[in-house]
C-alpha cells in the first residue's frame, strides 16, 4: 500500500466516523438529550480481509462503537451494523464464481440488500432497540455463526 492509499481509506472509513461521533456526542451530551449513533462496519472488520487496510478500518469502527457506547451513556446508544457482501453495483467487480461460492456458505441463500441494511439501522434507531448499545449487528445470512 502507498501512503496516500492508506490515508484515503482511513480518512473515509475512520476519521469521518470519529468526527461525527465527537461532534454529535458533544451536542447531545451537553443538552442531556437521548439519541443514537449507528456505525456501518463490515464482516471484514470481524473476520479480516484480503484488503488489509479496508479490514483494519472496518475493525476500527467496531472499537469506536464500543468506546463511544461507554463514553456517551446514558444519553446516546451506539451500535454498529456489520453486513456481509451487499447486493449493490459494487458487486459487479466480484467474479461470479466468488459470489456463488459465498452464497453457497450462507444458511439463508440470498444476498443481503441495501434495504436489509436500512431495515437493521431503522430498528436500531427505534424505541424497540432501547436496550442495545455497544453491540454489533452481524448481517451475514448465517455465513458466519458467532
Amino acid at each position: 500500500y502507498e501512503e496516500n492509499e492508506i490515508d484515503f481509506v482511513m480518512d473515509i472509513n475512520i476519521k469521518g466516523y470519529v468526527y461525527f461521533s465527537k461532534y454529535f456526542g458533544e451536542l447531545l451530551m451537553k443538552k442531556e438529550t437521548e439519541g443514537a449513533i449507528i456505525n456501518i462496519s463490515s464482516v471484514s472488520g470481524m473476520e479480516g480481509s484480503s484488503d488489509a487496510i479496508y479490514g483494519m478500518s472496518k475493525a476500527a469502527i467496531l472499537g469506536l462503537t464500543k468506546s463511544c457506547a461507554m463514553n456517551f451513556s446514558p444519553y446516546i446508544r451506539v451500535n454498529a451494523v456489520a453486513p456481509t457482501m451487499v447486493n449493490t453495483d459494487m458487486m459487479k467487480n466480484i467474479p461470479e464464481w466468488r459470489k456463488n461460492e459465498y452464497i453457497a456458505h450462507q444458511l439463508i441463500p440470498s444476498f443481503v440488500t441495501p434495504q436489509d441494511v436500512a431495515d437493521t439501522v431503522l430498528f436500531l434507531l427505534s424505541p424497540q432497540a432501547k436496550h442495545y448499545t455497544g453491540a454489533t449487528f452481524d448481517l451475514n445470512s448465517g455465513c458466519y455463526l458467532r
